[in-house]
Parts: C-alpha cells; sequence; structure tokens
C-alpha cells in the first residue's frame, strides 16, 4: 500500500511547483527558490515516514510516484480543459479559478483517502473485531443489570469515587 503521507506531500509540492512555473513567463531565482525549498521540504517528509519505521522505502516511492503522477495529471487536465471551459463560461471572473484547481485536487486526495479508510474499517468489521466487542459490552451490561447490588453498596465509579445519594 502506498504511503498517502508521501503521496500528498508530494502532490502538494509538484503540483505547486507546476503552476508556479507554469503561470510565471521566466522562473526567477526566488520563484526558482522557493520550488526547491518546497520540494526539498516535501522529500523530508516523504524520508520521514521511512526514517520513523511507519512505512517501507518501497511504500513511500510508490507513494511519491502516485502523488507525482496525479499532480502531473490534474495540472495537464486543469490547464488543458477545465481551465479554458471555465474562461469560455465566464467563471473566471467569478471566481479564483486557479486557487479552485489546488482545492479540487485536494478534496479529491481526501475523498480517496477516506474511501480507503472506510474499506479498511468493514473488513475489520466484516472480521467480527467490532462486533464482537459490542456483542461482548453487550452483555457486560446485561450482567451488570442481573447482579446490581442494593443502593448503599453501589459500585465505585470510574474515577474512584463513591455514589452518594
Amino acid at each position: 500500500m502506498p504511503s498517502t503521507h508521501s503521496a500528498s506531500t508530494i502532490y502538494f509540492a509538484v503540483y505547486i511547483s507546476l503552476y508556479i512555473a507554469s503561470s510565471t513567463r521566466t522562473l526567477t531565482v526566488p520563484l526558482t527558490l522557493f520550488i526547491t525549498i518546497l520540494l526539498i521540504a516535501a522529500l523530508s517528509v516523504v524520508w520521514s515516514r521511512v526514517e520513523l519505521g511507519h512505512h517501507t522505502r518501497g511504500q513511500v516511492i510508490a507513494g511519491t510516484m502516485v502523488g507525482c503522477l496525479c499532480a502531473r495529471l490534474w495540472h495537464s487536465l486543469w490547464w488543458e480543459y477545465a481551465l479554458p471551459l471555465s474562461v469560455d463560461l465566464g467563471l473566471n471572473k467569478r471566481l479564483g479559478v486557479h486557487e479552485i484547481g489546488i482545492v479540487v485536487g485536494y478534496v479529491w486526495d481526501v475523498f480517496r483517502e477516506h474511501v480507503t479508510a472506510e474499506k479498511q474499517n468493514k473488513d475489520i468489521t466484516s472480521e467480527g473485531g467490532a462486533n464482537e466487542a459490542s456483542i461482548q459490552y453487550k452483555h457486560l451490561k446485561e450482567h451488570e443489570v442481573k447482579n446490581q447490588l442494593p443502593k448503599e453498596r453501589r459500585q465505585k465509579s470510574m474515577d474512584g469515587h463513591s455514589f452518594n445519594e
């Protein structure tokens, strides 16, 4: 499974770099420096995933490739199709069209990550993990109701204080 931290971090760094490069006529030294720092920061996050032991090298390499591919694909789709269409429809005068491209790409990445997390939760539930815990909780509550002590001998609460009614 590719590292989603690597994919999303690299996606943003590459997309913003492509955006800057394609929206300026010439890359000045400050812009080039900004892009370089941005890419180094993103690669630092990627490296930290391996260094902290959260992912293997293969997982972060796969995540990095996915992030680069998605950034390049979204950049191409945005500049070649969506942006010209929005200009033709007059949306560019009403909205910050360039910023919308960044936001839509981010929302897609978060949505994809959410769907993956939900699928993993369903797998846990289908294996009996969550269902078994809820069944055990139900049995525990039934047992407590059956074996309730008289009012003066009620169990202490979770924080160690007794109930005084």
